[in-house]
């Protein structure tokens, strides 16, 4: 009787384990953790939510250094001419204006319980999830990588802090943040007489 019940345990542990499937590689976890995927972004944020919680301001200026554009990056995505137009201001007042700010804003909010992460993708087709600062920069370039925002908001709540314009440009995730506002102004349309 023992010697029954020991083959039977034996064929039920082996049946079990030859039956067990092997699983398929998560495709999912493997597409995000490429340097490519928007959600290097989402995690470069998780640890900038960290860092403002430790008051670790070298960190903060450190992460957010690595998301600016260069001269050549602004004349690949707009074109030599406009790409250095914008690649002056991007320099002199929006990456000035951010190495002066950031720390002190993303350390406030992240204390205020502004730590939950969206990622956006923001393009011409989700008139929803895109700004018109967006769609203006969309519509200004020459060469289109897909756009995304980053939304920190503090738990159930929909709005938030919203720091737009991440693009993928030769390997490496950059924003253009505020770059629309320098944008050339489109003079208006001459209203004509009926003819």
């Amino acid at each position: 009787m023992r010697v029954l019940i020991c083959v039977v345990l034996a064929l039920t542990c082996v049946g079990t384990v030859s039956c067990d499937a092997i699983k398929p590689p998560d495709k999912t976890a493997e597409n995000r953790a490429k340097q490519s995927s928007p959600y290097k972004i989402v995690r470069d944020f998780k640890e900038l939510v960290a860092a403002a919680r430790a008051n670790d301001r070298k960190k903060i200026l450190r992460t957010i250094e690595t998301y600016l554009l260069t001269a050549p990056e602004f004349d690949l995505l707009f074109g030599e001419k406009l790409g250095r137009t914008l690649w002056s201001k991007y320099r002199d007042v929006i990456a000035a204006k951010l190495r002066k700010e950031i720390v002190d804003v993303l350390i406030s909010r992240v204390k205020a319980g502004f730590d939950q992460i969206d990622i956006i993708q923001v393009s011409t087709v989700r008139p929803k999830d895109t700004t018109r600062g967006d769609l203006a920069i969309i519509n200004a370039m020459k060469h289109r990588p897909t756009m995304f925002s980053i939304r920190l908001r503090k738990k159930n709540e929909a709005l938030g802090l919203r720091f737009n314009g991440f693009i993928h440009v030769k390997g490496r995730w950059r924003s253009l943040f505020k770059a629309y506002d320098f944008l050339p102004k489109e003079p208006p349309v001459p209203v004509g007489k009926p003819g």
